[in-house]
């Protein structure tokens, strides 16, 4: 399928397939095992990527081409692919445990609508894992806008949405560091938007300003059960940046021997170590394939 600028598709590199796939990889510890409607799922990549762990995956999209690209694209017994709307959604009443919805609820402005008929769907102990991007993130951005978002919304208007609807709503965020990080927001901090990541050296990283929420929604108590704090590393698309990075210091290197010797050895020992961090995923990959 063509890349529309908007509507993710797996051949797309960088920060969108950061964000997008973390998103779906996220979910899988709520999912599994489960009855699972994916609603704007778009060419379908994330449906089959939740079919490997759900009983049985609907994908629904109201976009005539997307659905039967999914269909061709994406076979497994347990996956299907409808034609619907996310305030029309073409399956029985009380009969899906997980409703995904990602990057859906910016683009119209039927919200109380969309998430009524995603009630009507959900079973009685059902989740709603929802994403939306973070309004005010995005508006201080200077000179942004996108021209296919209807209706963003803020922390407060998100929460207050679907405090209407769900018992219990548990609210992260999501923004690319060196990856991507979805935390937890504390309640009490929401107002700046603060995280605190420890890595193995026990340093504190704080996130500021999430570009994303990340929600979990549910009338059962969800929140002593599975806590969302998901880095998510793509080995290869380091790898990549990395070895771009190289090739263009490479050449820079050979037009700055004309400068000052000492700019030149700081610029050449910073060359050095990334040589190093490239030989590191070379030899002791982070992940391994199945």
């Amino acid at each position: 399928m063509e890349y529309t600028g908007e509507r993710y598709i797996p051949t797309e590199q960088g920060n969108i397939r950061y964000e997008h796939l973390h998103r779906y990889f996220a979910t899988l510890p709520f999912i599994q095992g489960k009855d699972v409607l994916d609603i704007a799922c778009g060419e379908g990549y994330g449906s089959s990527i939740l079919s490997e762990h759900a009983r049985s995956v609907i994908g629904v999209d109201i976009d005539t081409e997307c659905i039967e690209f999914a269909q061709s694209q994406y076979r497994r017994e347990n996956i299907r692919f409808l034609k619907g709307s996310c305030v029309e959604i073409p399956v029985e009443s009380l009969s899906i445990d997980v409703v995904v919805s990602f990057e859906t609820i910016e683009h119209h402005d039927k919200h109380d609508e969309m998430i009524e008929e995603i009630k009507r769907i959900l079973k009685p102990d059902g989740i709603l894992i929802i994403s939306s991007p973070n309004k005010d993130y995005f508006q201080s951005i200077p000179g942004h806008h996108n021209p296919f978002h209807i209706k963003e919304l803020n922390y407060e208007e998100i929460e207050n949405l679907l405090n209407k609807y769900f018992k219990y709503v548990s609210i992260n965020g999501q923004r690319l560091v060196v990856n991507s990080l979805i935390m937890p927001i504390n309640e009490k901090l929401h107002q700046k938007e603060k995280f605190q990541f420890y890595n193995q050296d026990n340093l504190i990283y704080e996130m500021v300003n999430p570009y994303y929420f990340f929600i979990l929604c549910s009338d059962l108590n969800i929140e002593n059960s599975k806590q969302v704090n998901s880095l998510y590393l793509d080995k290869e698309d380091i790898y990549q940046d990395i070895c771009n990075i190289l090739k263009s210091c490479n050449k820079t290197i050979g037009e700055l021997r004309v400068i000052e010797q000492s700019t030149f050895n700081k610029i050449r020992k910073l060359w050095m170590k990334l040589k190093k961090i490239l030989k590191i995923f070379e030899e002791q990959p982070i992940f391994s394939k199945k």
